[in-house]
């Protein structure tokens, strides 16, 4: 995963799909160029509040995952 991250702070764009993911990776939150994050098809049940400090972020797709609620 970490050179999917290293890749995602040059381009701004992640894609983790199908990972079996229950919870965010804590790197993800340090990518401050952050624009486009696709978690589809994982297992996450509820995203974290840091994700509100992605700033520079426009698109998150979450389909197909568990969530339950969204934070503030």
């Amino acid at each position: 995963m970490s050179k999917r991250v290293e890749r995602a702070e040059k381009t701004g764009v992640i894609a983790l799909r199908d990972e079996g993911l229950t919870e965010l990776p804590a790197k993800l939150f340090q990518i401050k160029s952050l624009r486009v994050c696709d978690l589809t098809n994982n297992k996450l049940k509820k995203l974290p509040a840091p994700l509100g400090r992605l700033s520079m972020l426009t698109s998150l797709t979450l389909d197909s995952n568990q969530l339950k609620a969204l934070p503030d």
